[in-house]
């Protein structure tokens, strides 16, 4: 490997460490959109939350996501591969169901239960940018969580 794409390797886990930090730390949805691509697509997998193009994905931040995030969320990486064009990362995160959450179980009212989920994130990027996000986590384990929780 040379040099000068181990550079751009680390370019783009900062891009990723950035825009991951803003959404889910800082809720800081201007600072999350500031290193996407104007036709950037982000999807979350289980549930089809997401959009394609900035003002969709920043209008999906803004009152989908954000405003229904838990108030403890924590994220521990597991692993993360990166090349010049995608990040993979994947990670345990882990939360109270505090307030209901749409983007992660749709319906289903808080049930105060601490849950544990296995998250994968995939990212591509252009031009050092993020292009697209897609996110993955086992829908079937986290229901059995929320509904071991209020038996």
């Amino acid at each position: 490997m040379t040099p000068g794409i181990q550079t751009v390797m680390r370019a783009l886990e900062r891009a990723w460490d950035e825009h991951t930090g803003a959404l889910w730390d800082r809720r800081d949805v201007p600072a999350a959109l500031a290193g996407l691509t104007d036709d950037v697509e982000v999807r979350h997998l289980p549930t089809g939350v997401g959009g394609v193009g900035l003002a969709e994905v920043g209008a999906c931040y803004a009152t989908e996501l954000v405003p229904h995030l838990p108030e403890t969320l924590r994220r521990s990486r597991v692993s993360r591969t990166v090349d010049q064009f995608r990040l993979v990362q994947e990670s345990v995160w882990a939360l109270r169901h505090d307030r209901p959450m749409p983007w992660l179980a749709p319906g289903r009212a808080a049930t105060g239960a601490d849950v544990a989920l296995l998250v994968v994130e995939i990212a591509r990027f252009r031009q050092g940018r993020i292009a697209g996000r897609r996110l993955l986590w086992d829908q079937a384990e986290l229901l059995a969580q929320l509904d071991r929780a209020t038996r």
